[in-house]
């Protein structure tokens, strides 16, 4: 009797104990629900969506810089005009002028074996002073050709340009104007030929002549100065710029020539391989693609 009061009172002990246990397991896992940190969410750079049609090339990581036409003047002498030039040159260009052509000659021996002094050119109205323009094609190598405008300067007495021929002049990104005197900056291009002008002009009406004091020299500009070409990433990465170096290196280098050399994350200068130096332009298709 004894013995069953005492496992009954055992068994009441033991519930007790669990279900306690129970409670404080529970209200430890609350707890801890309640105090665990939350995940915290980490702003991450949005990925670039790129067109399907340029993934996998180098068009799909970088862009082409120097890949713009650049525009270029300067000042010169037209020759063989008959009496259609004019003796008239600005003051402020004669210097010029006159160093420009002893510079290449002019005038010599090495001009159809006559020596005639660069004065002497500047006073014969066989010639005339003009304003020479073009535009080097985007990433031209030297060498590359470009056509030229030609043009008689305004208030000089130089009817036509018809039959004349430019003597070498230099071209330049700009020719600005300090009180009167033109300043040179680089030169990126010699200029020289034969001028054609427009065949069409209606030689019966005054109006149009005017026309014939500008002209046109086809492949009349001859590129001096290589312009630096390179890519640069859109995302700077020196294992990606390393990859494309190679990449490009293994597919245009021919004899040892590097085409391509990663400068730093994000810049890859370009070389225009000798085998492209005639077809620049298809060789930056064919690297962007």
């Amino acid at each position: 009797m004894l013995e069953n009061r005492s496992t009954k009172m055992s068994r009441k002990i033991l519930t007790m104990i669990v279900s306690v246990g129970l409670m404080v397991t529970a209200g430890c896992e609350k707890w801890f629900r309640r105090t665990t940190t939350q995940p915290v969410e980490v702003n991450r750079p949005r990925r670039v969506l790129l067109p399907a049609g340029i993934a996998q090339t180098v068009s799909a990581y970088a862009n082409l810089v120097g890949g713009t036409a650049l525009p270029v003047m300067g000042y010169g002498i037209v020759g063989g005009l008959g009496d259609t030039g004019s003796s008239e040159v600005p003051t402020n260009l004669r210097k010029i002028l006159i160093q420009q052509m002893n510079k290449h000659m002019v005038g010599t021996h090495r001009y159809g074996g006559w020596k005639v002094s660069p004065e002497r050119i500047l006073e014969d109205k066989d010639t005339a002073v003009v304003f020479v323009s073009g535009r080097i094609p985007p990433a031209a190598p030297v060498g590359a050709r470009f056509d030229v405008t030609v043009e008689a300067l305004p208030r000089t007495q130089t009817t036509s340009l018809e039959g004349g021929i430019l003597m070498s002049t230099e071209l330049y990104l700009s020719m600005t104007s300090s009180k009167g005197t033109p300043i040179k900056s680089k030169d990126w291009a010699i200029a020289s030929g034969a001028i054609f002008v427009n065949p069409f002009i209606d030689r019966s009406n005054l109006d149009e002549l005017v026309k014939l004091r500008v002209g046109r020299i086809p492949n009349g500009g001859v590129v001096t100065r290589s312009r630096p070409i390179k890519l640069e990433l859109r995302r700077p990465d020196y294992r990606m710029a390393s990859l494309i170096q190679q990449r490009i290196n293994q597919r245009f280098s021919l004899r040892g020539e590097k085409v391509a050399t990663a400068k730093t994350p994000a810049i890859i200068e370009l070389h225009i391989p000798s085998s492209f130096r005639h077809d620049y332009r298809h060789f930056l298709e064919l690297l962007m693609h």
